[in-house]
C-alpha cells in the first residue's frame, strides 16, 4: 500500500471549528498517484494527509452553512506557509506534528490511485 492511501492515524480527539483543517504532513516522493509536482512548484506547495476539519463557514447573505470540500482521509496540495506562519500553525499531539491550515491554503485533492489487481 502506497504512502498516499493509507488510512490515517487515529489521532486525539480535535474538533476544528469553521474552515479550519488539520493535516498531517507528507514528506518525501513529489510524484503523487499520477500526478508529479515539478521542481519549481516544491518551492511553493506541500502535500499533507488531512486528519480533522471543521464544519465549514456560513455564508454572509443567508447564513447557511457551507460544508468544507475535503474529508478525512483526503490526500491534498496545500500552499506552503511562511516559516513563521508554519511555526505558529504547527500543532504536536502525542509525539506526532500537524498543521493547522485555513480550507484557502488548500490547492487541489490528489485523487487515489485505483487498487491493482
Amino acid at each position: 500500500m502506497s504512502d498516499d492511501v493509507k488510512a490515517p492515524k487515529p489521532v486525539p480527539a480535535i474538533r476544528m471549528l469553521g474552515d479550519q483543517v488539520l493535516v498531517e504532513p507528507i514528506d518525501g516522493a513529489r510524484k503523487v498517484g499520477k500526478l508529479e509536482v515539478p521542481d519549481q512548484y516544491t518551492s511553493w506547495m506541500r502535500r499533507a494527509r488531512v486528519v480533522a476539519v471543521g464544519e465549514g463557514l456560513l455564508a454572509p447573505s443567508t447564513g447557511v452553512r457551507v460544508p468544507l470540500t475535503v474529508k478525512v482521509g483526503d490526500v491534498v496540495l496545500h500552499r506552503k506557509l511562511s516559516k513563521d506562519a508554519e511555526e505558529m500553525c504547527r500543532v504536536l499531539l502525542g509525539a506526532d506534528q500537524y498543521v493547522v491550515l485555513k480550507s484557502g491554503d488548500l490547492v487541489a485533492i490528489v485523487p487515489a490511485e485505483p487498487a491493482e489487481a
